[in-house]
């Protein structure tokens, strides 16, 4: 009886101990959800734990152009349309204070023929079309390094970045055309496609 009994026990307390590691690696995997965040072409997408929310949502997986012809600044930044404007929203919710450093960014699609001196982009925000971006040549665009805060990886082209400490949700605008003072006609079916990207982290307390 007292053998059985103590076999009881023994198991009682392994399982206890199973028990009590699976709760510690689930607490481990629910806090570094709430600290690092990777947001890339899906249609939209949210991590929602206690400290921090993110969400990026999009219309469409890329912006792209397909047989255009070189346009000014002032025609760029005045396009209209789905097919000439890519709008995508950015949002952080209930923080706590917390900083969250995040970064909007794009990346070439390995089948653009066009070169990134031939592409311009304009970036903007909200209903009025506030100008966060000038009109600027993928070229010019600074790139990601493997240090930067807000956890991208390195290679990525810039297009904004920014930090917060409370609630907030802003809509991009982002236009790309052909730079009017490119001159290139040897590329049959000249093209250029990007994926935006967002990337977020919030500080350690």
């Amino acid at each position: 009886m007292m053998m059985e009994e103590k076999a009881k026990k023994k198991k009682t307390i392994i399982v206890s101990l199973i028990g009590v590691l699976l709760l510690i690696v689930l607490a481990i995997g629910i806090a570094y959800a709430a600290f690092a965040y990777t947001k890339t072409g899906a249609k939209v997408n949210s991590i929602v734990t206690g400290i921090l929310d993110m969400s990026y949502t999009e219309d469409s997986n890329a912006i792209s152009i397909m047989n255009a012809v070189p346009l000014s600044d002032e025609d760029g930044k005045t396009q209209t349309g789905s097919s000439n404007v890519f709008d995508f929203t950015v949002g952080v919710t209930d923080p706590e204070g917390v900083t969250v450093n995040y970064m909007i960014t794009v990346a070439k699609n390995s089948s653009s023929t066009l070169p990134d001196s031939a592409v311009k982009l304009y970036l903007t925000s909200g209903a009025s079309d506030t100008q966060v971006l000038a009109p600027i040549k993928m070229s010019e665009l600074s790139q990601t390094t493997s240090s930067n805060n807000a956890g991208a990886p390195a290679g990525e082209y810039i297009l904004y970045s920014g930090s917060t400490t409370s609630s907030s949700s802003t809509t991009y605008h982002l236009r790309l055309w052909l730079a009017s003072d490119y001159t290139g006609s040897d590329i049959d079916s000249p093209s250029y496609r990007l994926k935006v990207n967002v990337y977020g982290r919030a500080e350690a307390l």
